[in-house]
């Protein structure tokens, strides 16, 4: 069963966020090759740089920090927007469900296996939530990095 609806697309939706982000002058940053090796610094490069290197290193990885949120932000558009179209689907097929107390996950996989577009959702909705889930946490951890490596410069300045 179709219903006509490859018409709507994560690409187009995407696009869309993309002209509407670059309309408002919102610019991100990109990405600095001295982001990895701020992530990779080793205890003792660590010990040895000075105070005006950790500020450095810091902003360089606030900036890698920023430039993986936009990332994140893009795949969590995409899992709200096919998490939406995904509830609007279910509602529209709910009278094919015969048992109204169905677990949400039955009725997400039963529509899918029933119209081809909301397939292509449910695909999109896992590979988006995978996405989510790792940037997170990535993105989490390297701030982490950059507060530490500010506060490490704080100390060293006023240690000198």
């Amino acid at each position: 069963m179709n219903n006509g609806k490859e018409k709507l697309s994560v690409d187009k939706f995407l696009e869309a966020l993309d002209n509407y982000i670059a309309s408002e002058g919102i610019r991100t940053c990109a990405v600095n090759p001295e982001a990895e090796k701020a992530m990779n610094l080793t205890i003792k490069e660590m010990r040895s740089l000075n105070h005006q290197q950790c500020y450095e290193y810091a902003y360089v990885l606030y900036q890698y920090c920023n430039y993986c949120q936009s990332i994140f932000n893009k795949h969590n558009a995409k899992l709200k927007w096919a998490d939406h179209h995904i509830g609007k689907m279910i509602a529209k097929m709910s009278d094919r469900f015969s048992d109204k107390y169905l677990k949400w996950e039955q009725k997400v996989h039963t529509i899918a296996q029933l119209d081809s577009f909301a397939e292509k959702l449910v695909e999109v909705k896992i590979s988006a939530e995978g996405k989510v889930t790792w940037l997170s946490d990535k993105v989490k951890d390297m701030r982490k990095q950059s507060d530490v490596l500010f506060e490490m410069a704080k100390s060293k300045r006023f240690n000198k």
